[in-house]
């Protein structure tokens, strides 16, 4: 599989925000989708060209519907286009289609599916370590409330695993903490261990 490395950095800055991309105001660019595409395989002109107005087909679709409506309404759109992706590839690049995942160009929910537990994992503990910090309750009082924002998660890699979003070794993630003191927004760090284990590294105010 060839990856460039914009590809891998965009594709792990995506994999753990937590808001969908559906919340977006504009739906995926056609050319953003075409080389995600060209990146796990090698398109001859004619796919180009085929696949660039398969994507621009889906992004009109897409964008002519709320954002909020897309991920339920958009649904059968999306499965169209994906299909339609593979009917133009060859043998060879089906299989290798088929088993990438879709966020990374591919036709496969496997590894999506494998991004929403991990992001699941990674929201419930940096949740669960908010409501039980004792820092944290030092600032706001007892903590009544705790929200994971969508925005400023960040997540390292070395890179060396075939799907590096996949296995981060390190990040961060925004918690908005409201307590009987107030509500402040702090940047909890955290560490996963190669057996999985989620550990704090650090907990600061940030942005407040």
């Amino acid at each position: 599989m060839k990856l460039s490395l914009p590809s891998l950095l965009c594709a792990l800055a995506a994999g753990l925000a937590f808001a969908p991309v559906a919340s977006r105001a504009d739906f995926q660019p056609a050319d953003v989708a075409l080389t995600k595409l060209e990146n796990i395989v090698a398109l001859s002109p004619d796919q180009e060209k085929q696949a660039l107005q398969i994507f621009q087909n889906l992004k009109d679709v897409m964008d002519s519907m709320d954002p909020a409506d897309r991920p339920m309404k958009g649904a059968q759109s999306r499965q169209d286009a994906l299909k339609a992706i593979r009917a133009i590839l060859t043998p060879d690049q089906q299989a290798i289609y088929d088993r990438t995942p879709q966020r990374l160009g591919g036709g496969s929910t496997q590894g999506d599916s494998n991004m929403r537990a991990l992001n699941q994992k990674i929201r419930a503990f940096v949740t669960g370590q908010a409501r039980s910090s004792a820092e944290i309750a030092a600032q706001v009082g007892t903590v009544q409330k705790v929200q994971a924002l969508a925005n400023g998660s960040t997540t390292r890699s070395d890179g060396n695993q075939p799907d590096p979003a996949l296995h981060p070794e390190s990040g961060s993630n925004l918690v908005s903490v409201t307590g009987t003191g107030g509500t402040k927004t702090f940047k909890i760090s955290w560490d996963i261990t190669p057996a999985g284990e989620i550990t704090v590294s650090g907990i600061e105010a940030a942005g407040n």
